[in-house]
């Protein structure tokens, strides 16, 4: 099974961390730089896939939820600007959904995904 840990696009300095989900089978072309729609509490959010690895639902204390879908047709984010956000992140200490956000278009909305969404059967 692919598990992939997820950065929440949240605007809140206390959440410094990644999430882990289980990738569904109609979803394992995801790799690192995808935008990806997951649960999140009791609402729907977007977020951003830091790494996918194999991994099984037993290495966990607790049941995995799944991504629900992806928000693009390919990954936003390349290898080189996923590693230039993670060494800007740690070297002036601030999460790493603040050095990602330097790598998006002007004007791209990534708290509204719903317009964008897209539906796969």
């Amino acid at each position: 099974m692919l598990i992939a840990e997820v950065w929440a696009n949240v605007k809140v300095k206390s959440i410094n961390k990644t999430y882990t989900y289980a990738v569904p089978e109609n979803l394992n072309f995801i790799t690192a730089g995808w935008r990806v729609v997951v649960p999140f509490g009791h609402q729907k959010i977007d977020g951003f896939v830091i790494r996918v690895y194999e991994g099984s639902p037993t290495d966990f204390e607790f049941e995995l939820k799944y991504i629900i879908d992806v928000i693009d047709d390919e990954a936003w984010f390349t290898a080189e600007m996923m590693n230039s956000a993670k060494w800007l992140a740690d070297f002036y200490l601030c999460p790493l959904s603040f050095t990602m956000s330097l790598f998006i278009k002007n004007g791209v909305n990534t708290r509204d995904f719903n317009c964008r969404m897209k539906r796969r059967s």
